[in-house]
């Protein structure tokens, strides 16, 4: 038998059934318009870290650019809509070159 056909779980399998419907349709719409690295879920919020700057400008909203610490990624940027952040990692050269081309 399996779990959802016991008595009394047929509710919270049929949640359990819906929010991986949700999260399938997400993860198919999302990879419509941009290509999605991951798409995270959790109580503060959620994100779609995507590959690369080319992809944000898929989405409409105002581009921010954000210091981290790393070797290799110095900036993220991201945009944010409806409380979801879209954001990719940019290496110096990268950040550098997108704040050129939104210079000129």
């Amino acid at each position: 038998m399996k779990f959802y056909q016991k008595a009394g779980e047929n509710a919270m399998a049929n949640k359990v059934l819906e929010i991986c419907d949700a999260i399938e349709l997400t993860r198919e719409v999302t990879m419509e318009i941009v290509r999605p690295l991951a798409i995270t879920i959790d109580p503060d919020g959620s994100s779609v870290h995507v590959k690369s700057i080319r992809d944000l400008e898929q989405i409409p909203g105002t581009l921010k650019f954000e210091e981290r610490d790393g070797d290799v990624y110095t900036h993220n940027a991201s945009k944010t809509i409806c409380g979801v952040r879209f954001f990719c990692l940019l290496t110096r050269d990268e950040y550098e070159a997108v704040r050129l081309q939104e210079a000129s």
